[in-house]
């Protein structure tokens, strides 16, 4: 297999987290490029900050995404039926988790927290993290954040799947509709 990217230098693409140590131990976004139409907070604290959002639908058409996983091809259709199975686990995960953040913690939002995204497909996923679901979570994950599946919290990909396993709802993502410049 031959694997290329557009830096020679550094794999990743458009994600690039930076490791711990420059910031207090913890590691930092560097990479991120997109602001989708929903993330209201990052939109107001752009505007606050007097950065301009430019439209440049950074997103694709819905339908384009394809996934494979083990040589075998999966497009929008094959992934709704996989999520179809996931349903109950997610749905079991948000009423756990409640209404959990930082401000108004809860117990099952806590645990769940502690929880890495692996762990949490291992357990709760059809297949686990060898099935093809399962591969497809992890590589969203690290697509989305950034990070190893086994270092995130499973909130990260419990709070998309949210979204995702709702009729019309896409694991692909957001619209990603701005840039900053």
């Amino acid at each position: 297999a031959e694997l290329r990217d557009a830096d020679p230098d550094r794999l990743g693409g458009r994600t690039y987290t930076l490791p711990p140590g420059r910031f207090g131990g913890r590691r930092a976004e560097a990479g991120g490029a997109f602001v989708s139409s929903e993330h209201r907070a990052v939109r107001r604290l752009a505007a606050g900050l007097g950065l301009h959002l430019d439209v440049v639908r950074g997103g694709g058409r819905p339908g384009e995404d394809r996934f494979v996983v083990g040589g075998r091809v999966f497009g929008e259709a094959e992934l709704r039926v996989e999520l179809r199975a996931a349903r109950p686990a997610v749905r079991a995960a948000v009423t756990a988790a409640g209404g959990h953040s930082a401000r108004t913690p809860t117990p099952g939002g806590r645990a769940l927290d502690r929880m890495s995204v692996a762990e949490w497909v291992e357990r709760a996923i059809p297949g686990g993290t060898a099935g093809a679901l399962g591969q497809i979570l992890l590589s969203d994950a690290i697509a989305e954040y950034g990070g190893d599946p086994a270092d995130q919290s499973a909130l990260n990909l419990i709070w998309m799947l949210a979204v995702a396993v709702r009729p019309g709802g896409d694991l692909a993502g957001t619209d990603e509709r701005f840039s900053v410049r």
